[in-house]
């Protein structure tokens, strides 16, 4: 049930390299063939298409309880748990259910700071599968601070057959996609000879040339209040303008 994409996979992966040398007044004598002519053009576009985003519950147990603040239990003796760890072998990773209407429809094309998802809110403790006779499910809530449950996953319900504790969730292992990230600098330069043996490299250079920001570290743990929010930027950050003079002699 583990099976799926590596955590570190870029299903797509471009790299592009130009150089162009510009054909104008290259030919020139004297001054404009000083200052117009010789110039070169270069460029590097990478494109990479998103991280997976493994989407699980991290939460604690619940214990379900009813009228007269009694416990509930499922068919084995156990405390019905509205929480996470739904299969309670210690560790809060579970993968939820996914309600929502497809795998592709789930994302939300805003900011990825603001959340990829087009619900971000944290997993609820209610779910279709949860008896009537829980009374606590706004107690579970509060206790996960749990607002608005989200409305695309909800957690495992408990197996017809087998083992009531071992809860498994039909959401696969990073089958969600964080956002790309692109990249353009670019940079034009001129060799100016004063001898044979001598000349200045001028540079005027551009990292991030469109300002874009590229997102990463997009939180999947819906019992966090970020998740489906991008925590970090990658690259450059910002655009980087430099201008650059080498003297070779």
């Amino acid at each position: 049930m583990n099976y799926g994409r590596a955590a570190e996979d870029h299903r797509h992966a471009y790299k592009f390299n130009v150089t162009y040398e510009m054909p104008f007044f290259k030919a020139e004598k004297g001054f404009v063939g000083h200052a117009l002519g010789g110039w070169s053009l270069g460029s590097f576009l990478q494109f990479y298409t998103g991280h997976p985003v493994d989407v699980v519950d991290g939460r604690t147990r619940f214990r379900a309880r009813g009228a007269g603040n009694a416990l509930i239990l499922d068919a084995n003796g156990i405390p019905i748990n509205l929480g996470g760890d739904y299969n309670l072998d210690g560790v809060a990773n579970d993968h939820p259910m996914f309600v929502g209407s497809s795998l592709s429809g789930v994302y939300s094309g805003k900011n990825p700071a603001d959340g990829i998802f087009i619900d971000n809110n944290i997993i609820g403790c209610g779910a279709p599968w949860v008896p009537a006779t829980v009374t606590d499910i706004a107690a579970c809530n509060s206790r996960f601070g749990v607002v608005t449950p989200n409305s695309l996953f909800v957690t495992a319900p408990y197996p017809s057959s087998g083992p009531g504790f071992m809860r498994f969730g039909t959401l696969g292992r990073n089958v969600f996609q964080g956002p790309r990230l692109v990249n353009l600098d670019f940079g034009l330069h001129k060799t100016v000879k004063f001898t044979e043996s001598m000349g200045l490299r001028i540079s005027v250079e551009a990292q991030n040339l469109a300002n874009h920001p590229n997102f990463d570290g997009v939180v999947g743990n819906l019992g966090s209040g970020q998740f489906g929010r991008a925590q970090q930027l990658v690259g450059t950050r910002s655009r980087v303008m430099s201008i650059s003079g080498r003297l070779s002699f």
